[in-house]
């Protein structure tokens, strides 16, 4: 997912080479400690992986979530263009006929729908279906504020082993 301000002109390989780019594992790090990170380095790009590990002072697990989400569209809108984050997907994905997820599928809180920007979902069907030949990667839009929704295929190299 995105917070902030996405646009093509970000995809330029010449662009991002030269952007300022950190990324931040947030396993049981404190929302306040990431933010405090973020202000002192005030990086062009930073990224979070994953929004579900950030800590923050909540009474349940939706508040916290929500408290996380909300913190860093702050920040992505007020310090930095953008702020990439990786979130963790609820189950129901398992359940249905398509596993390609949702926006409803991010986990623990609907603020997070709500807060981000762009929100890309991530599909590989020989992950379900190993004896499957296809062996592309699905990326789909889908959310983007002010945008278009919308999937691309990509294909990947012939290793099929599961990291």
């Amino acid at each position: 997912i995105v917070f902030g301000d996405w646009s093509s002109d970000v995809c330029s390989s010449d662009l991002l080479s030269k952007l300022d780019l950190h990324i931040f594992g947030a396993s049981h790090s404190h929302m306040d400690k990431i933010v405090s990170t973020i202000q002192r380095l005030k990086p062009d790009i930073f990224a979070v992986d994953y929004l579900q590990l950030a800590i923050a002072d909540a009474t349940t697990r939706i508040d916290e979530v929500s408290q996380v989400s909300r913190k860093l569209r702050a920040l992505a809108l007020t310090l930095v263009n953008i702020c990439f984050v990786t979130v963790q997907l609820s189950r129901s994905v398992e359940g249905r006929a398509s596993q390609r997820p949702l926006l409803s599928d991010a986990r623990d809180s609907g603020q997070i729908e709500q807060d981000v920007t762009h929100f890309f979902g991530l599909y590989r069907h020989d992950y379900y279906y190993p004896e499957s030949p296809d062996n592309i990667l699905e990326i789909s839009i889908l959310k983007a504020r002010e945008g278009n929704t919308g999937t691309a295929q990509i294909g990947r190299a012939s290793c099929r082993e599961r990291v």
